[in-house]
């Protein structure tokens, strides 16, 4: 196995899970989150969600825990994510493609002004349900570990 080039792994899933957690819109939505868990227990009876899996999700730290039981009951084949393998002599991994790809599905980034001649942006959350980002977590860790 070779190097991570930028990014450690462990930094990468902590900070997915963090774009995912600060989407606390989403995760305080009780009434969305109990209706993804009926469908999802009535569509998958032998892979039944406990009750209260999901209670104070929204204040759950931000790390790997976290997103593997955001990506327990996710489908990671509803994004299709940069697999973060780079096949190079020296099997080599960078994770900065996949950590920005998966920013830029949670938060929408708008230009603001200049400062100092440097750009601002500023990322407003997009139109999301609590069922993706349970696949955003399901497929990013896919794209990570494969």
């Amino acid at each position: 196995m070779g190097l991570t080039i930028d990014i450690p792994l462990g930094n990468l899933i902590d900070t997915v899970a963090e774009f995912i957690l600060q989407r606390e819109d989403i995760l305080s939505d009780t009434k969305q989150i109990s209706e993804f868990v009926q469908k999802h227990n009535q569509e998958h009876p032998t892979n039944l969600i406990p009750d209260r899996f999901f209670d104070g999700v929204a204040k759950w730290p931000s790390n790997g825990k976290s997103l593997e039981k955001l990506a327990k009951f996710g489908d990671l084949k509803e994004y299709e994510l940069p697999i973060a393998f780079k096949i190079d002599e020296l099997a080599n991994v960078s994770f900065t493609g996949l950590q920005t790809t998966v920013r830029f599905k949670i938060f929408e980034s708008i230009k603001g002004s200049r400062k100092n001649n440097d750009q601002i942006y500023h990322f407003n959350p997009n139109n999301l349900t609590f069922s993706q980002l349970l696949n955003l977590a399901a497929s990013t860790q896919f794209a990570a570990f494969f």
